[in-house]
């Protein structure tokens, strides 16, 4: 019977629809994409992508050659009523969502039209949202209807002991871990290198001088105000030729802004770093250290100028960022939280050092030790590069994943 359905399945191509309500381009986002290109180029399954805006991530799943439909809708009600219709039309045997507003409508369709819905879980819930109401009704939402997914996928071991606390059934939660598009992602490093953004240039910095940087959109969550108390505190005691670079955006940058101006590590009057010109050196200005340079695309070019990679969340369920840090050869600081213990190492082949979100002090020693020890930073970027390409590459990712595909498909 088993033989049969293996051959029956060899001879047919399953066609699975994920449905993703965000239209912004995060670290979700990209680990969507590279999930469906992968999908999309092995052949093995039909992917077809639904979002709910027409904006960057719809563009960079058609520039992949990705099937994409945008359902435009303005409420629950619409995003189940339209994509209803486009299931029927489709004939999907399989339906995937990500986030909780795609998952509610997802869950709706695939009851009523009896079609398997697997759950992709990135983040902590809980931490999402900074709204307590909005949180409040997310986490309601999910909860009364996680029970219409027959399986839930999570990105790290962290993230699962989470869920299976609130009530998740632990025999259908599986552990997927992110992984980089390694061949995409060399090829970048490759251009980064040729190419690189005259970082030191654009903003007016010494050969001599280290860079301390952190890629995270500008959130409550991922901790920026603790990880600039420590950097000034670095700052003051020490006064070394070090700067903070800040690479994302988001809600948080004018108070985070606000926050740097208190510090003493950013002021009035100084050159926006976009608006510079890279090959156009600058005269640095006393007493600003703190760079906000927004969301950029060529994020490898920036990583391999840097000297140290710094992730300060309250909550990580992976650290799609800290990964690419790694990839570059970065030494790391991370917080232990979520799934970032699950990266970083510390033992024999250490790739960084872990501290405790809210311990300045510690976080400080961090800065300071690898700031001091070029040789102790060489190290740690090595291990970590070669534990991200053995660990974290797609190719495991996509194996995992449609191995939870396959089992939901022969029920």
């Amino acid at each position: 019977m088993e033989e049969t359905y293996d051959k029956a399945l060899r001879s047919w191509t399953p066609h699975v629809l994920h449905v993703v309500a965000a239209g912004e381009f995060g670290g979700a986002e990209s680990q969507i994409l590279s999930l469906v290109k992968g999908l999309t180029q092995e052949g093995e399954y039909k992917v077809t992508v639904v979002t709910y805006y027409d904006a960057r991530f719809s563009q960079k799943l058609r520039e992949a050659g990705v099937a994409c439909r945008t359902l435009r809708s303005g409420n629950p009600f619409q995003d189940k009523l339209k994509l209803q219709a486009l299931v029927k039309s489709l004939q999907p045997d399989l339906i995937h969502t990500h986030g909780v507003r795609a998952s509610l409508a997802g869950r709706l369709v695939g009851k009523a039209k009896h079609i398997p819905v697997v759950t992709t879980i990135h983040s902590d819930l809980y931490y999402d949202y900074a709204s307590p109401g909005k949180r409040k009704i997310m986490m309601e939402l999910e909860q009364r209807t996680r029970s219409l997914s027959q399986h839930f996928i999570t990105v790290s071991e962290a993230l699962k002991t989470i869920l299976i606390e609130r009530g998740y059934p632990s025999d259908r939660v599986s552990v997927v871990h992110n992984g980089i598009d390694l061949e995409d992602a060399l090829v970048k490093l490759e251009e980064g290198q040729r190419r690189k953004a005259g970082l030191r240039g654009m903003l007016g910095l010494s050969a001599r001088t280290q860079i301390l940087i952190c890629v995270a959109r500008l959130h409550p969550v991922k901790g920026h105000e603790f990880l600039m108390r420590a950097f000034a505190a670095v700052k003051q005691e020490y006064n070394r030729p070090l700067h903070l670079v800040l690479i994302g955006e988001g809600s948080e940058r004018s108070a985070l802004m606000a926050k740097a101006m208190e510090l003493g590590l950013y002021g009035e009057g100084e050159t926006t770093p976009s608006k510079a010109k890279p090959t156009s050196p600058k005269k640095p200005v006393p007493g600003r250290y703190v760079h906000f340079l927004g969301e950029r695309h060529d994020i490898y070019s920036y990583l391999l100028e840097s000297n140290i990679f710094v992730l300060t969340s309250k909550m990580e369920a992976l650290g799609i960022a800290l990964l690419e840090g790694m990839l570059a050869g970065l030494p790391v600081i991370a917080t232990k939280v979520g799934g970032l213990k699950e990266i970083v190492l510390e033992g024999d082949e250490p790739t960084g050092i872990l501290v405790d979100y809210g311990d300045e002090v510690g976080l400080t020693a961090a800065i300071q030790m690898l700031y001091d020890d070029h040789t102790r930073r060489r190290i740690m970027g090595e291990h970590g590069q070669r534990r991200t390409i053995k660990a974290f590459e797609q190719k495991q990712m996509l194996k995992e994943t449609k191995a939870v595909y396959a089992a939901l498909l022969q029920n």
